[in-house]
């Protein structure tokens, strides 16, 4: 994956090449964006589950169930947590 990008940026600055194709870059960085975005959505799922396996816990509830509930269903298993939560 990176290959393609190092693979873009190299045939942008060739125009000698007769395959020179001045969009190829356009493709590494979009590739590049989606995975910066994939992992945005990680961390943020992980911090939505901390937060409702701490909270869970302070709640007296039992906090690994509803990790678990959370990073298995994602933003479902948040509102569900915050409308059973006492």
């Amino acid at each position: 994956m990176l290959f393609t990008l190092i693979q873009s940026l190299t045939q942008f600055f060739n125009p000698t090449d007769p395959t020179f194709d001045p969009t190829a870059i356009f493709g590494g960085f979009l590739f590049l964006f989606i995975i910066i975005i994939a992992i945005v959505g990680l961390v943020i799922s992980l911090l939505i589950a901390i937060w409702v396996y701490k909270d869970a816990k302070k709640r007296d509830m039992n906090a690994t169930m509803w990790l678990l509930i959370v990073l298995l269903t994602g933003c479902i298993g948040c509102i569900i947590y915050l409308v059973v939560r006492d």
